[in-house]
C-alpha cells in the first residue's frame, strides 16, 4: 500500500568465530539496516542477534547471540595455505 510498511524477511551466511562469547561473523549487506536478526542453527535452533559492529566498505559484519554449546569455526593462518586448499 502507499505510503503503508511493508515487511521483509531475508537470509544470509555466517560463521562462529567465538563460540564462548556468542560471535558471528556475517556481511554487512546481510544485516543492513534489519530492524530483526535471529540466527537459524543446523541443529533447529533459532537465537535472536544483535548487530555488534558492521563495516559497509569491507561488507563485513559481527553480531551475537547468547546460547550454550555453540561450535566455532576456527581461525586458519593463511601463512599455511597452499595451492589447492579448502578455504572458506
Amino acid at each position: 500500500m502507499p505510503g503503508g510498511s511493508q515487511e521483509v524477511a531475508s537470509a544470509g551466511s555466517g560463521v562462529i568465530v567465538d563460540a564462548e562469547g556468542g560471535y558471528i561473523l556475517t556481511n554487512h549487506h546481510v544485516v543492513e539496516d534489519a530492524d530483526e536478526i535471529q540466527v537459524s542453527l543446523i541443529d533447529g535452533q533459532i537465537l535472536d542477534a544483535e548487530v555488534v559492529g558492521s563495516d559497509a566498505a569491507t561488507d563485513i559484519a559481527v553480531i551475537k547471540v547468547n546460547a550454550d554449546g555453540l561450535v566455532e569455526m576456527p581461525i586458519g593462518d593463511s601463512e599455511k595455505v597452499r595451492v589447492g586448499d579448502f578455504v572458506l
